[in-house]
């Protein structure tokens, strides 16, 4: 579901388990890293399980491989008039989520 980390919600319950251990979430996903108002919604959409977790979360633009996908995937893409693969990561936009994780390092 778009705007949606898939996987978040079972995440955050099995934080009991984890108690003690320094973590980071982040998730991936089509939505450029400029359409900062599109991942601002998503951040809103799942801000009651980030919040309530104090756990930093970042998000990372990845990109579609259009021939891998199947069936289902193909339609909805050529729904959405995608019908090409396309590759929006970058290395420098995973700086933060570098830098969150030496300062956590630190902490240990």
């Amino acid at each position: 579901c778009a705007g949606a980390v898939a996987g978040l919600p079972d995440m955050y319950q099995r934080i009991s388990q984890m108690s003690g251990k320094q973590m980071v979430i982040f998730g991936t996903g089509a939505t450029k890293m400029e359409e900062s108002e599109r991942i601002a919604e998503m951040q809103k959409r799942n801000e009651e399980l980030i919040k309530t977790s104090q756990i930093p979360f970042f998000y990372f633009s990845g990109g579609i491989n259009y021939d891998k996908q199947k069936f289902f995937g193909k339609m909805i893409l050529k729904m959405m008039k995608m019908k090409e693969s396309f590759d929006l990561s970058d290395e420098t936009y995973i700086e933060p989520l570098i830098a969150k994780v030496s300062e956590l390092e630190g902490t240990i």
